[in-house]
């Protein structure tokens, strides 16, 4: 496998760039009026980075269902993930998503409610090769020298090339010994998954992964 270099580098989070404070008064699509959204769709980086979808809510949403539809990185792929609702409080997708092009709300809110971003973002998966035994990946982050981004080393046993497949239910593993780092570091990888990727989760500074795989 030839050399691969990713880089990321976040936008500041917005926790309405996709919906603007509103109270939904029955169940229906809720309107996408953030900074972020034009033409009626929403995109959750102006870089072009996959992000998880955060909804933040003012009252007891408790039993309600959010669901988000919109494309991920891979391919571009349509998806959906539904959200249930909390208290006072905040929640988000697992689903990383590159474009928001729909909201459905499952009943009337009791409070006020945001849609948009926090610090989470992540790269584009990069596929292994699974076929060599070991595996053997070498990989670098690079952090930038002022205000470095922190980050997290990411794998998967899941086939990302699977136009079926949905990123709400693929199992994401974090490295123990790459999480939550905010400087550089190199690694490896010996046994056998089908990707990797970086995610960010706080920071607008630019970091970049290299992956490296022997034997192709």
């Amino acid at each position: 496998m030839r050399a691969i270099r990713r880089s990321i580098a976040l936008a500041s989070a917005s926790a309405n760039c996709i919906c603007l404070s509103q109270t939904p008064g029955a169940a229906g699509n809720l309107t996408l009026n953030g900074a972020n959204v034009s033409g009626g769709v929403g995109t959750m980086d102006a870089g072009g980075y996959a992000r998880p979808v955060l909804f933040t809510f003012a009252g007891n949403e408790t039993g309600k269902t959010y669901t988000v539809y919109g494309t991920i990185l891979e391919g571009g792929n349509t998806v959906s993930e539904a959200v249930a609702g909390v208290n006072a409080s905040t929640a988000k997708t697992v689903t990383h998503f590159l474009t928001v092009t729909r909201i459905a709300n499952s009943a009337a809110n009791a409070g006020a409610m945001t849609v948009g971003t926090d610090g989470y973002g992540s790269t584009k998966w990069i596929p292994l090769d699974r076929v060599p035994v070991p595996t053997n990946v070498g990989f670098a982050v690079e952090v930038a020298r002022s205000s470095p981004a922190t980050w997290t080393f990411q794998y998967t046993w899941d086939d990302v090339q699977d136009p079926n497949l949905d990123p709400a239910t693929t199992t994401t593993f974090a490295d123990s010994t790459f999480t939550s780092k905010s400087t550089s570091l190199n690694g490896n990888i010996i046994a056998p998954c089908t990707a990797v990727r970086l995610q960010i989760e706080s920071g607008t500074s630019t970091t970049v992964l290299n992956v490296l795989q022997s034997g192709n």
